[in-house]
């Protein structure tokens, strides 16, 4: 097995539309004219999406024509009329009869906390985006393609104890080759919780310590204001206990929300999304498959994940016909997804006031 481009794994483009003043963006992958199959597995608790009906494995629609992530939390799922408009000039989409309709899923990040919180990728963004696949693909493209660009523009971990302890994460790819098997995995990584390294397991990236020195485990901290509310709150209701009896009457007693500081600093500001790509012929039902297993690399890379806070998303592509079993392809995709959002975490750089893993 070696490692490879993502865009040798087959024909797709990937295309980035970057706004660093207001920290966002999006990123789009562009398939072929005839599409490609897809399937998407959530398991975050609040996702910002569009088109994921179609890709149920009883729905009509056979292929998608391109995926968008982006920033700007649901607003930004306006960039994908972009996307679409980009295609139907190329009269690319399903065939209606009267025309065609593109077919686009998209997914966000919620980004508004960093950078402009009214300033949301658009339609304009999302066709500017598509400008720079097709750009890529004959080597003109923007750069740089990791890091901080498109959908990773505002992407942030360790979120637990406020964005003055969170660091900067961002975008990034990984991809190998099996024998003739190819497969491959872009994420966009804007975690609650801290990112881990797929092989060693060492924190890179997430919540700093009081200091801002060193990443400290969002788990551990998790685990202690549990602790710590759950005390709390059995000494509320003893008190109540003794007052109802008559005892201590007056006497103040400290709430929950008075012992226990740093919690979560928003439910709503987190999502990691992502897609695999392979060269294997898969369809919709086989491909919703794979995208599940492929969770199992935010399990082990990402902690806590898929919390209320998270919107977690990953969606599933074949762009080749190559026979493969999907077992052994879901494995191999939780293995470059693993390695994708680890090296979201070295390929980003501090921004905005966050610190990166580079800064430290």
């Amino acid at each position: 097995m070696q490692e490879i481009s993502i865009l040798d794994v087959g024909p797709f483009y990937i295309g980035h539309a970057t706004d660093e003043r207001a920290a966002t963006g999006c990123t789009v992958a562009l398939f072929e004219e005839e599409g490609a199959r897809c399937g998407v597995d959530v398991r975050g608790g609040g996702p910002a999406s569009r088109e994921h009906a179609l890709l149920h494995p009883t729905a009509a629609a056979e292929v998608v024509n391109a995926i968008l992530l982006s920033g700007g939390s649901a607003f930004g799922l306006d960039a994908a009329g972009g996307v679409m408009r980009y295609l139907n000039e190329r009269n690319i989409g399903f065939d209606t009869g009267f025309g065609c309709v593109p077919i686009v899923p998209a997914s966000c990040v919620f980004d508004l906390s960093i950078g402009s919180a009214d300033v949301f990728p658009d339609a304009a963004m999302g066709y500017a985006a598509c400008e720079d696949a097709q750009a890529r693909a004959i080597g003109k493209g923007s750069f740089p393609f990791e890091g901080n660009v498109g959908v990773g523009m505002g992407c942030t971990v360790g979120k637990l104890a406020g964005p003055t302890r969170a660091m900067k994460a961002g975008f990034a790819t990984y991809a190998v080759e099996l024998g003739a098997l190819k497969m491959g995995a872009l994420v966009a990584v804007n975690a609650l919780g801290d990112i881990v390294d797929y092989d060693t397991g060492r924190l890179l990236a997430g919540l700093l310590d009081a200091k801002g020195e060193r990443v400290i485990s969002s788990e551990d901290m998790l685990f202690a204001l549990t602790e710590k509310r759950c005390a709390s709150m059995s000494a509320d209701t003893d008190a109540s206990h003794k007052t109802s009896a008559g005892w201590n009457q007056g006497q103040e007693t400290a709430t929950s929300s008075e012992v226990v500081e740093g919690a979560p600093f928003s439910s709503t500001s987190n999502t990691t999304i992502g897609i695999i790509f392979t060269n294997a012929s898969f369809d919709k039902t086989q491909l919703t498959k794979i995208a599940g297993m492929a969770h199992d690399a935010f399990g082990r890379t990402i902690h806590p994940v898929h919390t209320n806070f998270d919107g977690d998303s990953i969606y599933a592509v074949s762009v080749g016909a190559l026979p493969a079993d999907v077992s052994a392809a879901g494995a191999l995709a939780v293995y470059v997804m693993g390695k994708a959002i680890s090296r979201a975490a070295f390929a980003a750089a501090g921004s905005h006031g966050y610190r990166s893993l580079r800064d430290l």
